[in-house]
């Protein structure tokens, strides 16, 4: 949950910030999830943080990379709700 405003007043305070990444599925359960209960000024703030930051698409190549992961873990053991 997003709780305070997210912004950045220069060029120079920007560069000093360290950039943070999102997923685009994270992207989306936020943006879904906030309207849903009615969370429309946070949703505004999370859509602010966003444009300042990156949301890493979902590629091919990620898909393939997760799923090689996931597929790691549950050899190893890992139960789905904790990988």
């Amino acid at each position: 949950m997003v709780k305070k405003r997210y912004s950045v007043k220069t060029k120079e305070s920007r560069n000093k910030c360290c950039n943070v990444t999102v997923s685009i599925i994270t992207y989306y359960e936020i943006s879904s999830g906030l309207p849903a209960k009615n969370g429309f000024k946070q949703l505004e703030i999370f859509e602010d943080f966003s444009r300042e930051n990156l949301v890493i698409p979902l590629t091919e190549n990620s898909c393939k990379i997760s799923s090689e992961f996931y597929s790691i873990l549950k050899h190893k053991g890992c139960k789905k709700g904790k990988i």
